[in-house]
């Protein structure tokens, strides 16, 4: 019953990040029995894995994410009902996240009381440290969210359009303004109290946040057609793609599709 995966040790300075990892049941296949991981861009949080001995044939390297590996081995040890392994392998991410203000990463973490808070934990870290890097749907799926996640972003994407709690502080207007740096600018009427048009020279546009029709009359922002279209079929059953008719076509039978989806 030794959890799957064991974190041996961790470094987070000016040098390159190693973390090893170490899993008992490796012995029996490999000539060596720890991960290595290189931490060579913090920004990316992009791993290299090097094995060696039986599972050399698997191209000996596997590129992955120390903060997900962080991730899946609290998620194992919630799931064994280890919650204090799951907070260790939990902090890391959130200090490295809350970088400067660690305390409040910990004060976090150590308020995490139970099983099902720390599953809830884990599934909003994952949507935070992996946005953008297409791992969400996948998440989902496994934990049998998907559905009732797509639905809670509809319901949000409403409240943000007509600008009810805990929207509600925002006037629906926002103002930017390019700074020396032409690659940058700034962006006022999205935080709290900055509802009044700031002082300097700012451009301003207006309703961009309820606005649904344009000046042509052409339905644009977050119009309902939109926000509703976040899915058309119901995700519980069509959470894949469908194979696609010339490929069952040319598998001579061997193809076809499930969960509901058209055969040729």
């Amino acid at each position: 019953n030794a959890p799957l995966v064991s974190l041996l040790s961790i470094r987070d300075d000016a040098n390159p990040l190693v973390v090893r990892l170490g899993n008992p049941d490796l012995k029996a296949y490999t000539s060596q029995s720890t991960f290595e991981a290189e931490y060579r861009d913090v920004r990316s949080a992009r791993h290299n894995f090097h094995v060696s001995g039986f599972y050399a044939y698997l191209h000996n390297r596997v590129s992955e994410a120390v903060t997900d590996i962080l991730l899946m081995a609290a998620e194992i040890a919630n799931e064994l009902g280890d919650l204090n392994a799951a907070k260790g392998y939990f902090l890391p991410v959130r200090e490295r996240a809350f970088k400067g203000h660690e305390e409040a990463a910990e004060a976090y973490v150590n308020g995490i009381s139970s099983k099902e808070a720390m599953f809830n934990a884990i599934v909003d870290e994952r949507a935070f440290e992996f946005c953008g890097e297409m791992l969400r749907k996948g998440d989902l799926i496994r934990w049998g969210l998907l559905k009732s996640k797509m639905d809670e972003a509809k319901a949000e994407m409403f409240k943000l359009r007509d600008l009810k709690a805990p929207y509600d502080y925002m006037s629906g207007d926002i103002y930017f303004q390019i700074t020396d740096d032409p690659s940058e600018f700034t962006i006022y009427g999205l935080h709290r109290g900055e509802t009044l048009k700031p002082s300097g020279d700012w451009e301003k546009k207006g309703e961009y946040i309820t606005k649904t029709v344009d000046n042509k009359g052409v339905e644009s922002g977050l119009y309902d057609d939109r926000i509703n279209g976040i899915y058309m079929a119901d995700p519980e059953q069509h959470m894949f793609w469908p194979i696609f008719f010339d490929s069952i076509t040319n598998s001579q039978g061997y193809l076809q599709n499930d969960y509901g989806y058209d055969n040729p």
